[in-house]
């Protein structure tokens, strides 16, 4: 039973920060990324796993948003406005995004780059 004095709140969860986290990015980018549907032939590449690292790791939401872009863009063989209607969102909105990163699109991630 519920006594007058106990507490209704509980303790809050806590989540350490992502630069605590940098072991686990791998892991949740390719949470996202399967979340995305990515398969085998539309998946995040080496250059594109750098990139959400080095420009998006620093929130879960930025992350999530990042690998759901490239999974549509690399889905739609870098049709942008294919892209686009996959999320659900505008053409102009997804290449605005796109054109204030530098990252290539294109061809096969061979591992030279």
């Amino acid at each position: 039973t519920l006594q007058p004095t106990a507490p209704l709140i509980a303790s809050p969860v806590v989540l350490p920060p992502l630069s605590e986290r940098i072991s686990e990015l791998d892991r949740i980018i390719d949470a996202y990324a399967i979340d995305a549907g990515a398969t085998a032939d539309a998946s995040l590449t080496l250059v594109d796993r750098e990139w959400v690292y080095k420009h998006e790791a620093s929130s879960l939401s930025r992350i999530e948003k990042a690998t759901r872009r490239l999974i549509a863009i690399r889905k739609a063989d870098g049709v942008m406005t294919h892209a686009a209607a996959q999320l659900g969102m505008a053409h102009g909105t997804l290449s605005e995004w796109f054109a204030r990163r530098t990252l290539e699109i294109g061809g096969e991630d061979n591992g030279e780059n």
